[in-house]
């Protein structure tokens, strides 16, 4: 999947990776952690992130992560279109 967006990436670069996997978890906040919060927008150029974790303070729901696709999708298409 990495290939999509980096043609470049070969399987080889990834050193480890780890699958964590709970059928019923709510992620749990600092206080404040609306400031520490990532950015969708990343340092690399093009690439956007989007995380459960960016739902705060909604609930991890399905609709929360059709909203912040919708969010981003805007994101890349109106600073896509200033380039």
């Amino acid at each position: 999947m990495l290939a999509v967006v980096q043609p470049e990436f070969h399987p080889d670069w990834v050193k480890e990776y780890h699958v964590f996997r709970t059928p019923h978890a709510q992620a749990l906040f600092v206080t404040d952690f609306a400031r520490l919060m990532p950015e969708h927008r990343s340092s690399v150029v093009n690439l956007y992130v989007t995380d459960s974790t960016q739902f705060y303070p909604e609930d991890r729901t399905l609709s929360a992560a059709i909203e912040q696709g919708r969010r981003v999708a805007r994101m890349i298409v109106e600073e896509g279109s200033s380039r």
